[in-house]
């Protein structure tokens, strides 16, 4: 072929597949870094089931040492029957708390060890000797600040140059328009050089063939005609999605907002929890309450601490999510690489 220049079957079927590798290249990508979170989340998780876990072991043991000695105060004529069930009481909302508790540990590392893709019947180790996590939480409090102080604007041309579902539109759109560049083409008078050898009488034939169509029943116009509409549809459907994740960067921006506020809303709940518990106390050694209030004071005041862990914990999360949502590279800087 002379002319038109046109890219035989097998470079068109390359070009093709060399979009599809780029976009998914980029999938690939985010499925890296969803797996990351989610077992991220599934380890912040266990933290504090692991906490909360502590706190009734802890209030197991105390109600036991409650009831010894309610029982001993019985023996001295020092206690009715309705110490003697409260403490009873007491210690088994312990025992339930506990065994409550143990069994959606449980169910986290059984779902944590499928995710991983490990034997559900071994015992899962998981430990942060290098306070990985803490640097982790560092990391993710810097990179979000510097975006947060940007315009949305800026940050919507960082979401365009890294959001794999705009990167795989703009894709699909170069291959269509490269495709429509070849259809036109295709229409143009054909030109190809031909060339035969004659062995036995040593004979080189060469020609030149012209070769046009004249009437093809308007196919070729209707055939450049749809791929056009397939231009503007792609182009209509990369500015809906603009706008829906124009929109998904203001969640992420409130979520961290709105995370920060119930971190300081519950820093005051855990002062006020600590405050009533010491109330309790002194109200407890005068005989003002039982140990069942007290009990529920106790709990109150060390679940509000957890309760305070799990709010940094959820801002944690949000600030890589919002980080993710920008440029998923990032996670790979942040984590040490994928």
């Amino acid at each position: 072929p002379i002319y038109p220049q046109l890219p035989t079957k097998l470079k068109e079927e390359y070009y093709r597949t060399d979009q599809e590798l780029l976009k998914a290249n980029k999938s690939l990508t985010e499925q890296k870094v969803d797996s990351i979170l989610s077992w991220l989340e599934i380890y912040l998780n266990i933290a504090r089931m692991t906490a909360r876990q502590d706190i009734f072991i802890e209030s197991r043991s105390k109600a036991e040492d409650n009831l010894a000695i309610v029982l001993e105060r019985q023996q001295l004529g020092d206690a009715g029957e309705n110490d003697i069930l409260t403490a009873k009481l007491s210690l088994e909302n312990a025992r339930y708390s506990l065994e409550e508790s143990k069994r959606k540990l449980e169910d986290i590392y059984y779902n944590l060890a499928i995710e991983l893709g490990i034997p559900v019947s071994e015992e899962l180790v998981i430990t942060d000797n290098n306070q990985y996590i803490a640097e982790l939480r560092e990391k993710a409090q810097q990179y979000s600040t510097e975006y947060q102080i940007s315009t949305i604007s800026n940050l919507m041309k960082l979401v365009e140059d890294n959001n794999s579902s705009l990167q795989a539109n703009i894709l699909n759109r170069a291959v269509l328009r490269k495709e429509l560049e070849w259809s036109e083409k295709k229409d143009d008078p054909s030109i190809n050089l031909t060339g035969t050898y004659n062995t036995e009488s040593d004979n080189l034939t060469l020609g030149v063939g012209l070769s046009y169509q004249l009437y093809d029943g308007g196919q070729h116009k209707m055939s450049l005609e749809d791929k056009e509409v397939e231009i503007q549809d792609n182009i209509s459907a990369y500015n809906d999605l603009y706008n829906k994740l124009n929109q998904e960067l203001k969640q992420h921006i409130d979520n961290i907002e709105l995370s920060q506020m119930a971190l300081k809303k519950e820093e005051l709940s855990l002062a006020r929890s600590q405050y009533e518990l010491e109330v309790a106390e002194k109200q407890l050694a005068v005989g003002l309450i039982d140990y069942l209030e007290f009990q529920d004071y106790w709990i109150s005041a060390e679940e509000a601490e957890i309760n305070l862990q799990s709010l940094e914990d959820q801002l944690f999360i949000d600030r890589l999510e919002f980080i993710i949502f920008i440029d998923t590279e990032d996670i790979a800087e942040i984590i040490g690489g994928f």
